[in-house]
């Protein structure tokens, strides 16, 4: 097996070289667009799918996807929600959704609990309310109470490569729905 022609590897090599300045341009933000289609997408998605776990992995990912970039999460900061703190502020009469955070967030050097604050749906037409329910509901099915709120198939906390991955294969599903090639 070729040890250079890893996953991994690839993703290494253009690190390395915008750290080291070879590489100027800057990653850019996915823009309002595309993410209110990916989002789209995979909601259509969702509704198509019939195997349960498939479901809770999708459902849990676009939920995900909705609230990093509502709240401009960065890294791994999205997958310190907390559950238990999520059905604690579970209130749908409030003005706003609670996504309970734990952990350092934005360069904070003492870990804590954060309560962030979201509107119920954005200017954008973006449901986060639906997406903190739904987060709720998986739980709900799975016995779940505490915890980390993004969880895999396995029942063990997503990581940042399990959520990349199914962004990635979503954008590329998503591309070649609305870009058929001519062949």
């Amino acid at each position: 097996k070729e040890v250079c022609g890893s996953l991994w590897f690839a993703r290494f090599v253009p690190g390395c070289n915008r750290r080291m300045g070879q590489d100027w341009q800057p990653d850019q933000a996915i823009s309002v667009d595309l993410e209110i289609a990916l989002l789209e997408y995979v909601e259509i998605k969702i509704q198509t799918l019939e195997d349960p776990s498939e479901l809770a992995l999708w459902s849990l990912a676009v939920a995900y996807f909705a609230f990093c970039f509502v709240l401009s999460l960065r890294r791994n900061e999205g997958l310190l929600m907390d559950l238990k703190a999520m059905i604690e502020h579970d209130d749908q009469h409030q003005k706003y959704v609670v996504v309970p955070l734990l952990g350092k967030v934005k360069g904070e050097h003492h870990v804590r609990q954060h309560l962030l604050p979201s509107v119920h749906i954005t200017d954008l037409g973006i449901w986060m309310w639906v997406w903190h329910r739904r987060v709720l509901e998986i739980h709900l099915i799975i016995c779940c109470s505490s915890g980390l709120a993004f969880i895999n198939h396995n029942c063990v906390q997503s990581s940042s490569s399990d959520m990349n991955k199914l962004f990635h294969e979503a954008l590329l599903d998503l591309f070649e729905e609305r870009f058929p090639s001519q062949h």
